[in-house]
């Protein structure tokens, strides 16, 4: 199948040297992008779309997410980090299949309709946030979280099965491990199983104390920070993503950066719940470390819009290190670019030979620079989104219809 996006008013393609484009096409052909130019003319074996006023981006990685807490949208906003990380888990440990499956497929579709075509999902529930993904085609990385068996060898179990339904399903999916680091540290059974999937290749999600009081009791019990901790146990490596760093040493920086592994970071959620934790985002950009950037969910946020989350660490890190960086435009390639290096994704990119992942924003104002291109994007309520283009589904939102199919 050939689709012709024709007109689109500026592209955001995220890859040097034209990272901005005005008044262009993107032919794709079977899921991949074959060509951009102006006035591309193809008439015959071809599908046109008009994307007249419309922006293109790369499609957008929520790194960090919890999907099963929709119905809390608003009701944890007075408890700090801690009790509000502590009320979601316990309500989504709680949910029955059909709440959980409900739950995730209402974030997601939110999280679609933002303009986020993966997203990492940290949940009890992991079986019905995969289903949810893959009804909506949702690109996922989810899977189970050692603390929440009794024996984790069984975890890998799990693992293994979600990779079977996957490749029955035709699923966008990245395997998992994910475990809670806090005050109580790990039993010798975890420390096992997170090794044993590292060495079978899966990636290993460590989602670290929240507040500095939880990092100090975790230093009590085991005699180590957090980051010092996984490094002492092998534990660091390029298929570890750290999600919440807000409070690293600069011994634990270099750690990080030797072993190539990745971090999260989730600025709404740090100040929404008050925790004084900022992730180090200047010294982690300036040393190349890969770095994602996550919502954090419905429940500890209010928020699962990527573009939001873009803006407002635009904004948080601007005040913190009262400098001029990093640009909306940092932020965004943090969004898509480093986010699909985490999934380890050849995507993020508009580009020829890529594949063909990408939103469509209406543009109500038409900009005629970069600078205005960035502007539009500093605004969250500025933007909404037309098309969603994954492969060969090119779904409209908010109804989400396959407007392919539909023709």
């Amino acid at each position: 199948m050939r689709i012709l996006l024709k007109n689109i008013t500026v592209a955001l393609t995220m890859k040097s040297p034209r990272e901005i484009l005005f008044d262009c096409d993107i032919l794709v052909e079977n899921g991949v992008i074959v060509k951009i130019d102006r006035g591309i003319s193809i008439n015959k074996d071809v599908i046109h779309v008009d994307c007249s006023g419309l922006a293109a981006l790369p499609g957008l990685v929520d790194g960090h997410c919890h999907s099963q807490t929709a119905n809390l949208v608003g009701l944890l906003e007075e408890k700090d980090l801690e009790e509000a990380f502590t009320a979601s888990w316990d309500y989504m440990r709680n949910l029955s299949r059909s709440e959980a499956l409900a739950e995730s497929s209402t974030s997601f579709k939110w999280a679609l309709s933002c303009g986020t075509t993966w997203i990492i999902d940290v949940t009890p529930n992991f079986m019905e946030a995969f289903d949810a993904a893959v009804d909506l085609n949702i690109g996922i990385m989810t899977g189970p979280t050692v603390q929440e068996f009794d024996d984790p060898h069984k975890c890998l179990v799990h693992l293994k099965f979600l990779l079977t339904r996957a490749r029955e399903r035709k699923a966008r999916y990245h395997p998992i491990i994910a475990s809670l680091i806090f005050e109580d540290g790990f039993s010798g059974e975890q420390l096992e199983v997170l090794k044993e999937a590292l060495s079978k290749g899966y990636s290993t999600l460590f989602h670290l104390p929240l507040t500095r009081k939880q990092v100090f009791s975790f230093k009590r019990k085991t005699g180590h920070f957090p980051i010092e901790f996984l490094c002492k146990e092998g534990l660091l490596s390029s298929k570890t993503i750290l999600v919440h760093p807000g409070w690293m040493t600069s011994w634990e920086i270099e750690a990080v950066r030797n072993y190539g592994a990745t971090i999260i970071d989730t600025p709404s959620s740090y100040m929404r719940h008050a925790s004084a934790a900022s992730t180090p985002l200047q010294r982690l950009l300036k040393l190349d470390i890969p770095v994602g950037l996550g919502t954090d969910g419905p429940g500890i946020s209010s928020n699962m819009s990527i573009i939001f989350e873009a803006s407002t660490c635009y904004l948080h890190y601007r005040h913190l290190y009262w400098m001029l960086r990093p640009s909306i435009l940092d932020v965004l390639k943090i969004s898509c670019l480093s986010g699909c290096g985490i999934l380890g994704r050849r995507k993020g990119i508009i580009g020829e030979g890529e594949p063909a992942e990408l939103i469509l924003l209406n543009v109500r104002q038409k900009p005629s620079t970069s600078k205005g291109v960035i502007a539009l994007l500093m605004n969250p309520s500025n933007i909404e989104l037309k098309y969603v283009l994954i492969g060969e589904n090119l779904l409209e939102v908010p109804s989400f219809k396959h407007v392919l199919e539909k023709e």
